[in-house]
Parts: structure tokens; sequence; C-alpha cells
């Protein structure tokens, strides 16, 4: 069956990784047919038609690539499944067993074959070596590094970018040599260092790469990255790695993204937990926050600054420095993450009104009374803290405040401060309450609470767009249709005023729909649809959708 000259050479190499990893499956074979899964960024389905002669006359798959005309690397895969299956079949019937045959050669020829096959297919060489006992040369490793720079540029466009689709691949071409190469070749056989270069070469060339990252390529490859690097660190020697580690410190100079130092932190920090590391991580830890606290300010530096802060308190604490804890907290109480830090710390030690005193400050620090140097879960502890020490009111005014921080009310707060009164007493009051806390978000489910659907018709009626009208729609329309019906045509007619696209007047016939599954609006839904069919009778778009209510 000659089918390869029809698809281009990297598709077939990516099809020939796809069918040796084994991830096709073929679903119903015949002489004239195949249908196959194969397994990529997604399952993909595959089918091929061959003539009589077997040769192949039809090629279908569902992916992108080929939807665009290609013939892609999943039809290639199942054509060498399709290969493999044949040939199996012709083994069976002529009934030539491989060992046998292997046996039956005269050895030289066997060598001599085998020199062919590894010239022909540079991919197994590497294989070979390894299971003969070669060692890893600089020689493979550049072999090695061409092939990473290699799967980068078949995938760039003329400026270097990489598109959507071609990123995916991209992904899929790494993950298949990080797999056979990285995994099976070298870490297999104890090549840690190479390894560890190998990984390292291809996390920071897709950090640097410019590409449509929309599928997810960067992040994919970076936790790809640190299972090796894990892995690697897991079996390797003490010397080893200590020049990783310094390899990791060095590349938060600057030379990497920000997301991407970030994975980087995450090997550091999660790894070398010897004593000698442990030290080295304090220093650095401790340079770090230094560094980002002095530079110019803005609020990436100064979550940077505070990552680093409770990283070197976290190595303090891991070394029982409490003294240094707590001069460096109150050193930097003016960092949230550190105050909060040490309030832990306080009331780890009983000492709970001097972490209450603490976080007091830190929400009116400066005078700023609006914009808390808190968290809310510190707000929401402080709270809790003046219940346990039994200052009523102030427990009972920070829950108010949390109730309404940020203009929206938080629900479970509300609860809670409902237990504070008896029943009588919240029958007399909460109307009063309720009013303070009318123009709040969220006020609409403590009416349902409340039963005071009333003023959740008023509450509704004055939103923008249904969504809360939708919410609530069965409560209401039982008890004030008419104003369910009048809030529906408000905002049908209001979209209907100006012309638009076919997707606009799918969404006036789907509101149109909705308001036609209310009780008793037979006569109102088809008042609605007739006036407009009247004022809009020369919007052919618009009229087309009506016809399908």
């Amino acid at each position: 069956m000659h089918w390869t000259y029809t698809f281009k050479e990297h598709i077939l190499t990516r099809g020939f990784d796809y069918f040796v990893r084994k991830l096709v499956e073929i679903t119903e074979y015949s002489t004239s047919s195949v249908k196959a899964k194969v397994e990529g960024t997604q399952m993909y389905d595959v089918e091929i038609e061959f003539d009589e002669h077997q040769e192949v006359v039809a090629i279908y798959c569902d992916c992108p690539y080929a939807a665009e005309g290609n013939n892609c690397k999943h039809a290639a895969a199942v054509l060498y499944a399709v290969d493999r299956e044949r040939m199996r079949l012709d083994q069976e019937e002529k009934e030539i067993n491989i060992e046998e045959l292997v046996n039956e050669a005269d050895e030289q020829l066997v060598r001599t074959f085998l020199i062919e096959v590894l010239k022909e297919d540079n991919r197994f060489i590497n294989s070979f070596k390894r299971k003969i006992g070669h060692k890893a040369s600089k020689e493979d490793l550049l072999v090695y590094k061409n092939t990473i720079d290699e799967f980068f540029y078949a995938n760039s466009d003329s400026s270097g970018f990489i598109h959507y689709y071609d990123a995916m691949e991209l992904e899929a071409d790494l993950g298949v040599f990080i797999e056979q190469e990285i995994e099976n070749n070298l870490l297999k056989y104890g090549y840690h260092k190479e390894s560890f270069e190998l990984i390292s070469k291809i996390f920071v060339d897709i950090s640097k790469q410019e590409l449509d990252d929309s599928g997810g390529t960067t992040t994919n490859i970076a936790y790809r990255s640190m299972e090796i690097w894990n892995e690697i660190l897991n079996n390797c020697t003490i010397e080893l790695k200590r020049e990783i580690f310094q390899w990791f410190k060095d590349q938060l100079n600057g030379q990497l993204v920000d997301y991407m130092e970030e994975y980087v932190e995450e090997i550091i920090f999660e790894n070398f937990k010897e004593q000698e590391f442990l030290e080295d991580k304090l220093i650095f830890s401790k340079e770090q926050f230094d560094q980002l606290k002095n530079e110019e300010s803005s609020w990436y530096r100064e979550y940077k600054a505070q990552e680093w802060g409770i990283k070197y308190l976290e190595l303090l604490k891991l070394l029982n420095e409490k003294e240094k804890i707590e001069a460096f907290c109150r050193n930097n109480l003016a960092h949230p993450r550190i105050r909060e830090f040490y309030v832990d710390q306080l009331l780890d030690n009983d000492e709970t009104k001097t972490a209450i005193k603490l976080l007091e400050d830190g929400k009116n620090m400066d005078g700023r009374t609006s914009s808390t140097i808190i968290s809310r879960d510190y707000r929401i502890k402080l709270k809790e803290l003046y219940k346990r020490i039994g200052d009523e009111e102030a427990y009972q005014k920070e829950l108010w405040d949390l109730i309404i921080d940020r203009h929206s009310i938080d629900f479970e707060h509300y609860q809670e401060y409902k237990e504070l009164y008896t029943k009588e007493e919240w029958a007399e009051n909460r109307l009063d309450i309720l009013k303070d806390l009318s123009n709040a978000t969220g006020i609409d489910k403590i009416l349902v609470e409340e039963e005071l659907y009333e003023w959740l018709m008023e509450y509704v009626m004055q939103q923008y767009g249904l969504h809360y009208l939708q919410t609530h729609q069965k409560l209401l329309v039982e008890r004030y249709p008419n104003q369910v019906f009048d809030r529906y045509e408000k905002e049908i007619m209001s979209l209907s005023e100006l012309s638009g696209s076919r997707k606009k007047y799918r969404q006036i016939a789907s509101l149109i729909r909705q308001m036609q599954y209310l009780p008793n609006s037979e006569e109102r839904a088809s008042k609605l649809i007739s006036d407009l069919r009247t004022n809009y009778k020369n919007r052919p778009a618009m009229m087309d959708e009506l016809s399908k209510l």
C-alpha cells in the first residue's frame, strides 16, 4: 500500500510517534475501510477508505488541521497501524515467527540490516545506544538540543510566532520527546544531569517563545518540566543537586517572565530540604524580599515582596528562629500578609489581645478605614476573636461591617447577625435593618428569606437586564404576573428599537419564547409578536425569527 507520498514529512514523523506510543485504537477494520480513534490533544475520529488494490482513496479526520483540507498526523498514525495489521495478518498466513526468522538469519546479515535501519531512522539510534550501555555523549546532547530547536522552528511562521493549532502541535511534539528521549532514553538509565539540561532548555525556550497560548501550551509544558525536575531531584547526587539549585536561583534574575518564575520558586521551596539548602534559601529569600521592598512601588512588586517575606518566615519557623520571626514581623507590619502571619504566631502563643490590636491597627493603618490592609479572612478572624473575649459591641460592629463589605451582602454573616435577635426583636427591627441594606448587591436573596416579595418585585424591576427577574420568576409570577410581563415587554422592546444582527433577533425570539412559558401569557405574548411584526416588518431576519415562535 503506497500512501506516505500524500503526507508532508513532518506529519509522517508525528504520525509515526503517535503510532509507536499506541495512541491508535482501530474500532472497525476491513479490506475496504478502517475506522479508528486517535488520542491527541483530544480524542479524534478517523475514517479511511481503500480501493480493490488496497490503495487509499479517501481520508477523513475531525481534527482542525484536516478540516483545512490537509492529511493529518492522526490519519498517518492510523495508516501506520493498518500497515502493521496487514503485516501481522500476512505473517500469520505465512506462519512466520520473527524470533525464528532472526535465529535463522546469518549473524553478519542481521548486523548489516540493523546498521541500515539505524541509518535510515535517527529516532532509533539513541534508544539503541542506551540499550547496549553506551553513555550519552556531548554529541548526543547536541543532537537532542537540535531536535528541540527544530520543533520550535517547524511550528513557527516567518516572523517566529506560533499560532494556536501549531502551538498544540508543538506541545504534542515536545510531549513525545520528553517521554521517549528524556524519560525512556536518559532518566531510565540514570542520566540525571543530561536530562536536567534538556528539560530545562525546553522550559526556558517555551517561556521565551511568542505563541498563541489559548490552549495552555506553556502551562502544560511547565508542569511537565516540573515532573521531570522532581524525579531528577529525588534520585540525583548531592553534587548535581547543588548545581541544579544554583541554576534555579539564577533563573530568578529577571530572565523569565513573571508567571514562569513562580514555577521555579515552587521547585526551590518544595525541594532542597537538606540543611545547607535551608540556610541558603533563608539568605536568598531575605535578599529577594529586601530588593523588591526597596524598588519602585507597584501592586506586583508588593505582591512579590510579600511572597518572599512569607517564604523567609516559613523557613525561620522551620529552623525554630522565634526571635528572628518576631523582629522581622515587627519591622514589616505594613505588609498585610506579614502582619497576618504574625497574628497567627501570636494566637498560637495565646497572645490574643496583642493579635487583636494588630488586626485593628491593620484595618485603619494610616487612617485608611475604607481600604483595609488586612484580608477579609482575617477580618472574620477578628470578629471571632471579639466574640471569644466577650466584646459584644465590637463583635456586632465587625459582623455588620462584614455583611455589607464591598457593597455586596454576605448571606452567611447576615444569618449570623439575625441570630443575635429573638424572634420578637427581629420582627420589630428587621425592616429598619433591611432598609440599611437595600442598595447592596445580594439583597434579593435576603428578601426571599424574609418573604418580602413586594420589595423583591420592586428590586428586580429596577435592575438592568432580566437576570434577577428570571432567578426569582417562579415566586414573582404567581403574585405579580402583570409586572413580570411588563418587565419582559420592556426588555424586548428595548432590544428591538435598533436593528441588529441575526444573533440579536434570536435573543429577542428567545425572550418571547420564555415569556410564552409563563402562565396565562398567550394573549400578551401574541399581541407583543403582532406589534413587532407591524413595527419592524422591514427587517427580514427579525421576521424570520418571529415566524419560528
